[in-house]
């Protein structure tokens, strides 16, 4: 499978492919937290985010593979001590449309200023892109299925919400390097 790293102005977004049961994986995010169907079906949220709680499993794998590609490839420093802040994102077929650029600068109730972000893609629908954009400049293209995404976090970027008859599932999450010298915590 041809996958290619993507430039816009300054940054680079990588794309990298790695498979796993993707079956599994999927039932291991709906163990993590189901959601109420008719309760989020009344309710305005366009998707449900879930802190990914759930260790030693293929979730598990999968938000250390992305830490581990970040580690090496980006850092370059395979022992380098980070903070991971990881959740799972479902976009249900019904989804009602919304959508605003937004960067992962902050990582959820983690004191650290998130560095690098990253979405593994268990299921994509057909309309299922995502676009990122820097000083004017938009790139947009459709993840395939068992592709990581890797970008700054200060990127801007925006998934494609719309009503699909396949839901769209992404594991996601933002890493921040952490000098242990001079933090004193990280919550």
């Amino acid at each position: 499978m041809e996958i290619k790293d993507l430039k816009i102005g300054k940054n680079t977004v990588y794309r990298r492919y790695f498979p796993v049961a993707l079956d599994i994986l999927t039932k291991e995010i709906q163990a993590n937290g189901n959601y109420d169907d008719a309760l989020w079906k009344e309710s305005n949220l366009p998707n449900i985010q879930r802190l990914n709680l759930i260790k030693g499993g293929i979730l598990d794998g999968v938000t250390n593979t992305a830490a581990n590609v970040i580690k090496h490839e980006l850092y370059k420093n395979g022992r380098q001590r980070y903070v991971q802040y990881s959740w799972t994102y479902t976009v249900p077929s019904y989804s009602k449309p919304i959508g605003e650029y937004h960067d992962h600068l902050k990582m959820g109730f983690v004191k650290a200023k998130g560095e690098w972000s990253w979405c593994y893609y268990v299921s994509v629908p057909e309309e299922g892109w995502i676009s990122f954009k820097e000083n004017g400049e938009e790139i947009r293209f459709i993840p395939k299925q068992g592709e990581l995404v890797i970008f700054s976090s200060s990127l801007l970027h925006l998934p494609n919400p719309a009503p699909s008859p396949e839901e769209r599932i992404v594991v996601a999450g933002t890493i921040s390097s952490v000098n242990i010298k001079e933090n004193n915590t990280i919550l």
